[in-house]
């Protein structure tokens, strides 16, 4: 959020010297794929890269179709449409934005997920509770029982 904040203070400090209408992408210019995240977050919370299995769109699609209409429990949050979009790769080109602001991001995600998995580790029901998440049942038990 501070670099998006940086992005805009910036506009709103050159809005002069802009076109009266200015489009810019505002983001990371380098996008991890969901294997890269899966990876990071797995060796910072278990030390370990758990393996991922792929499975058919068709597949993944049915899944979410029959969690999404069962009559019992939380509904999911993946929706068959976006079964569609997972393997999309969508890179940012942010050159506008430091050729027109002087803007570039000063935080990444790939800097950024080590702090967000310590805070998580430490105080995990801060953690779901400040990040409006769900804890997973096998945490709470857990955690009841430590």
């Amino acid at each position: 959020m501070s670099d998006l904040i940086d992005a805009i203070a910036l506009a709103v400090d050159r809005r002069k010297e802009l076109p009266e209408e200015t489009v810019l992408l505002i983001g990371e210019p380098k996008t991890l794929s969901y294997q890269d995240l899966q990876k990071q977050i797995s060796t910072l919370l278990y030390h370990k890269t758990i393996r991922t299995i792929r499975v058919p769109k068709w597949i993944a699609k049915i899944g979410s179709w029959v969690l999404c209409h069962l009559p019992f429990g939380p509904k999911p949050f993946i929706r068959p449409w976006m079964i569609n979009l997972a393997d999309d790769h969508y890179e940012l080109n942010i050159s506008r934005a430091k050729k027109i602001l002087g803007w570039t991001p000063k935080h990444t995600l790939e800097k950024t997920l080590p702090i967000m998995i310590d805070d998580l580790k430490k105080d995990p029901i801060s953690w779901y509770r400040f990040n409006q998440l769900q804890m997973p049942k096998k945490m709470q038990k857990k955690l009841e029982g430590a």
